[in-house]
């Protein structure tokens, strides 16, 4: 039975970290003794919204880790907390599900990423071709790739329920700001009153900026997966306003829920969606240009009706087969 750990930095509610869940539960149902390893508590650590309540935690610490076969590292401060260890049992390993230098503000954080990227104990897993690219070209490091996928809960409601005006969904962490949901608030703004304009997000009520709040005539805070998949569901058009993603998971769930998308001119969004075919992009921090993208696409029911139809087969053809993924992980990585 092969042991492997996924060190997380915290037990924050965010897609990054939900990624790492879907791997260890996947390669446990696999048979692995697969687990996580959590280096500090956060103050909005949510294990339920991460579906981890039942996933094995270790401490971490050298006892610990030095029993695995394999230890993964999952953001760059948690390469140097394992790095740190000075681990002489697993094999070393480093999932990047983004750039993640641009999340730094000053140029000596940013080379502190950079040089984890670069030590080659560490294998490379990535969840984009850009990324792999990116690597490749700024790194000059081979890595593995492990789409991401998505596996519908069952017994989804996705009728659309009544309404007097059509909704739009504006989705994103609202503290970040490469999440850029300050735009989506500014959008929202433009919008309103004559669509209905909600944000879903996992940010805590209270570190919600009040003027971002007050944008929006509703806000959904840390739904369950479930309830946020049938609120994208319920929508006539979701946009997301980030300007930074690996994979851009929000697009690729409406895509599979038949419900139309806007989205911003990053790398991400090219690897899954295409132009005026299966979404509809716009540059990021022109609001005014997804405002209108917005309106035009609720209003031309022939455009909408074409990129739902698109987008569904794009999804069922590249985003719904974590089997395939989880093989590779088996065959390439943990072997």
């Amino acid at each position: 039975m092969t042991k492997i750990c996924y060190v997380l930095p915290s037990g924050y509610p965010s897609g990054g970290n939900k990624m790492c869940i879907e791997h260890v539960k996947r390669l446990a149902k696999k048979g692995h003794e697969a687990c996580i390893s959590v280096i500090s508590k956060h103050k909005d650590d949510d294990y339920t919204w991460l579906e981890a309540d039942n996933i094995k935690q270790v401490r971490f610490c050298k006892k610990e880790l030095e029993k695995m076969d394999y230890v993964t590292a999952t953001y760059w401060e948690t390469y140097y907390y394992i790095k740190n260890l000075k681990l002489e049992n697993p094999e070393k390993w480093y999932f990047v599900q983004s750039k993640e230098e641009e999340f730094e503000g000053d140029w000596y954080r940013k080379q502190l990423v950079l040089q984890s990227l670069m030590d080659k104990e560490f294998k490379i897993i990535t969840e984009a071709k850009w990324l792999q690219l990116y690597l490749k070209e700024t790194c000059h490091r081979d890595s593995i790739l492990i789409p991401n996928h998505i596996e519908l809960p069952q017994n989804l409601l996705l009728e659309k329920t009544k309404r007097h005006k059509p909704i739009i969904l504006i989705e994103g962490e609202a503290t970040t700001a490469w999440k850029n949901v300050i735009d989506g608030a500014r959008v929202a703004r433009l919008l309103r009153p004559e669509y209905e304009v909600q944000l879903l997000t996992s940010t805590k009520l209270q570190s919600i900026n009040p003027w971002i709040f007050h944008s929006f005539d509703k806000v959904h805070i840390g739904l369950p997966w479930k309830e946020a998949l049938e609120t994208i569901a319920n929508a006539d058009v979701l946009y997301r306003p980030s300007t930074l993603e690996g994979f851009n998971g929000a697009i690729s769930e409406a895509m599979i829920l038949e419900t139309p998308t806007v989205c911003n001119d990053i790398p991400a969004s090219h690897e899954q969606g295409i132009n005026e075919y299966n979404t509809l992009i716009v540059q990021p921090h022109n609001i005014f240009q997804a405002t209108s993208t917005i309106k035009r696409l609720v209003q031309d029911k022939e455009l909408k009706q074409k990129i739902i139809t698109n987008a569904k087969t794009t999804a069922e053809q590249y985003f719904t087969n974590w089997e395939e993924s989880i093989n590779k992980l088996e065959t390439e990585v943990y072997i």
